[in-house]
């Protein structure tokens, strides 16, 4: 299923970047194993201290953040698309994955597989179902 892609960038970029879009629809066709093995992560946690010292680890969000793009580039090469969510029960998150929230945050639900037809959502999100454009780099880095 191919779809035309408006995202341009300012400064070459492997299209690895600009090809990785979170679609809403997706197939319900089993993913192989193999394929399975490589993406384990369907919630995107970190651990709020380091284990060994039990001192703070001001980088976890910052982590959790980078084994996400990592998730979702991983899908992109194996010809699969990922959707991080937010807005979830992170409560329920916990109980179910039996960790304790004051100690793992959890940032986010991932879901991964084949893109479907955006006719099959529901028709508020239709006109949501394309990838959205990038701010530009000026918009958000600063050189000194």
């Amino acid at each position: 299923m191919i779809m035309n892609n408006p995202r341009t960038t300012e400064h070459p970029v492997d299209s690895m970047f600009t090809d990785r879009w979170s679609p809403r629809s997706f197939l319900q066709d089993p993913i192989p194993p193999e394929q399975i093995a490589i993406l384990l992560l369907i919630y995107v946690t970190s651990t709020l201290r380091f284990r060994r010292s039990g001192e703070i680890n001001r980088w976890h969000g910052f982590d959790a953040g980078a084994a996400w793009m990592s998730l979702a580039l991983q899908a992109r090469r194996l010809g699969l698309y990922s959707h991080a969510m937010g807005g979830f029960d992170r409560r329920k998150a916990a109980e179910l994955l039996n960790i304790d929230d004051r100690e793992i945050q959890i940032h986010a639900a991932v879901a991964v597989g084949r893109r479907g037809d955006a006719g099959q959502l529901p028709e508020a999100l239709q006109s949501r179902e394309q990838p959205n454009t990038r701010m530009p780099v000026s918009d958000f880095i600063v050189l000194i």
